[in-house]
């Protein structure tokens, strides 16, 4: 069994593990922001984040030959990443990002160690947001850059089969042998986000969250534009629209028998049919993996998803790519 862990760690369980004798969990900040929410991660890291937890910048630890954003890292640009922070290949990594969903980053570094065979990987139900809620200690000091010791973290196993590539997807429309799923938001990122976690009192200010909006999929449906400026909003002929907020509640992810019925409504037997999750930019499509890694998961005694060998792979190059290649786009009205 891939791992033996965890999907989803508590508050109270990372909390535990921090004071324990000769644990061998590891604390990353993997936050990423939409650049319309005038937000720094790395800014807020440093004024305030979990003890011990280093930082990981999805947006600047990515495949550098590529023009598309954050695209996954080679495997020797992972492996120094990893290094850097001191990470060993038998830590158990545990992830967390500060965005007022509670979980929207950080499933893109667990999936990013799933791919590169690191199984011992689990993210923080609840993230920032709820460890602060519940005033655990936090610590604030600047990332310094390689940790002292380097450690001797080696790739040993990339699983190249938990990427699509936009060819992939392409093909995919004739053969139709992969249910794409999108995890695009409901509505448009384009207005800025102005309240989030205080960094330096960590309460936290009401939002009015895209779990609260009407229940449509504008941007899958081309009916409210995209994020990114002069990109075509609409869908892959095919997909299914699953934002990545219908996954959450009280800014954790869902219990496993409600992801499970999320699933069978969208009419995808994650048994019987191969999926391909995808999104703006190959961030929130993480979500949709891991809600279908807790649901496909075998349960530890205490009734735990832990990661196992099947996980779903990720469109990188996701909408951002595919709305600007010429590739096929479908678009409809809402069902009213």
């Amino acid at each position: 069994m891939a791992g033996s862990v965890r999907v989803l760690v508590s508050t109270a369980w990372l909390a535990r593990q921090l004071v324990a004798k000769n644990s061998t969990v590891k604390v990353i900040d993997a936050s990423f922001n939409m650049p319309a929410w005038n937000r720094d991660a790395l800014q807020e890291y440093e004024a305030s984040h979990i003890p011990t937890a280093t930082f990981f910048d999805v947006d600047k630890i990515k495949d550098e030959t590529s023009d598309l954003p954050h695209m996954l890292p080679p495997a020797n640009v992972f492996q120094e990443a990893m290094r850097d922070r001191g990470i060993y290949n038998n830590d158990h990594v545990v992830i967390y990002d500060c965005s007022d969903f509670g979980i929207f980053s950080a499933p893109r570094l667990w999936w990013m160690f799933r791919m590169f065979g690191h199984d011992r990987v689990s993210v923080l139900n609840g993230g920032f947001t709820a460890w602060t809620k519940e005033e655990r200690p936090v610590e604030s000091a600047p990332l310094k850059l390689p940790v002292e010791p380097r450690s001797d973290y080696v790739v040993q196993d990339e699983k190249t089969e938990l990427v699509r590539t936009r060819q992939d997807v392409l093909d995919n429309l004739a053969h139709k042998k992969e249910h794409v799923l999108d995890a695009r938001s409901r509505e448009s990122w384009n207005t800025p986000i102005h309240s989030h976690t205080n960094i330096h009192t960590h309460t936290h200010l009401h939002m009015p969250t895209l779990m609260h909006c009407a229940a449509v999929c504008a941007r899958f449906n081309g009916t409210a534009p995209e994020p990114r400026p002069g990109l075509s909003s609409g869908h892959v002929p095919g997909s299914t629209c699953l934002p990545f907020t219908d996954f959450l509640a009280d800014k954790r992810m869902k219990e496993r028998g409600e992801l499970e019925t999320i699933f069978k409504v969208a009419d995808t037997d994650l048994q019987s049919r191969r999926c391909i999750a995808s999104c703006g930019s190959g961030v929130s499509a993480c979500v949709i993996a891991m809600a279908a890694h807790i649901v496909t998961a075998p349960l530890d005694p205490e009734g735990g998803a832990l990661n196992h060998d099947q996980v779903m792979p990720i469109y990188d190059g996701a909408w951002t790519e595919w709305a600007s290649s010429g590739c096929p786009i479908e678009k409809h009205q809402d069902a009213q």
